[in-house]
């Protein structure tokens, strides 16, 4: 994570998502660990797109009936 944030532009986005729960555990508890990073929440509008195309490993995600969650990140400090 912080190698990301290291590339990162302040404002830019860092998008992340997975069907896997115990990896959204994990995910979740690096990127909030970054000092450089704050979480998105999910109720806010970004001031950037944060929309992506979909995978077609979400897609067998989706078909398989699992849950596929995103966590997003800003870039906050230099």
């Amino acid at each position: 994570m912080a190698l990301i944030a290291d590339r990162l532009r302040l404002g830019g986005v860092l998008h992340a998502a997975t069907d896997h729960p115990g990896y959204v555990d994990q995910i979740a508890e690096v990127g909030d660990a970054e000092p450089r990073l704050s979480r998105l929440d999910p109720l806010r509008e970004p001031a950037i797109s944060v929309v992506r195309p979909t995978t077609k490993y979400e897609t067998k995600a989706h078909d398989a009936g699992s849950a596929v969650t995103e966590l997003l990140w800003e870039r906050n400090r230099p």
